[in-house]
């Protein structure tokens, strides 16, 4: 399917929002403007804004990283990121679930994570309790398959999300 007019495309560069917009100028002529429409690298994600209410499929394809490839650099302060491997899991050391298996997302005290819900953004913050005690509030965030998600590295320096994940072979 062809994307929808005025479909926007909301990619983050690290200080702010490179856009993108689908416009009808009539006739049948469709376009993007700007018309290089950007890249989301893998590990990374977009806003996306559906003006129609309907639902919108995507597809993504391409290889699945594998080894250091897995890897990623979250930045100090807001991005956009996501599992570099298409997982779902818990953005935690600990596994919820067989179902939501541990992503190991090194979150560090005062970390935020703030995912999209349609409506506005559920939030969570890893606190530390002191004692050794250091828990997400509410609680630990998960992420679907492609699931983008804004990470507020609190750290003041950029971290590694190291996954050297390795596709099962027989």
């Amino acid at each position: 399917a062809s994307p929808v007019p005025g479909l926007g495309v909301f990619i983050w560069n690290g200080t702010g929002f490179d856009s993108y917009e689908y416009l009808d100028l009539g006739g049948g002529v469709m376009i993007w403007n700007p018309s290089d429409q950007g890249e989301i690298a893998l590990g990374r994600g977009a806003f996306i804004n559906n003006p129609t209410g309907a639902a919108l499929n995507m597809t993504v394809v391409g290889q699945v990283a594998e080894g250091t490839d897995s890897n990623i650099t979250i930045p100090a302060n807001f991005s956009i990121i996501s599992s570099i491997v298409p997982q779902k899991g818990t953005l935690d050391s600990t596994e919820v679930s067989p179902d939501y298996p541990a992503l190991d997302y090194p979150a560090t005290a005062g970390d935020g994570v703030f995912k999209w819900n349609e409506t506005g953004y559920d939030s969570f913050e890893l606190l530390d309790l002191g004692g050794g005690t250091i828990i997400w509030n509410p609680s630990t965030p998960t992420v679907e398959v492609g699931e983008a998600f804004f990470a507020n590295n609190a750290s003041g320096a950029d971290k590694n999300w190291d996954r050297n994940f390795e596709v099962p072979r027989e």
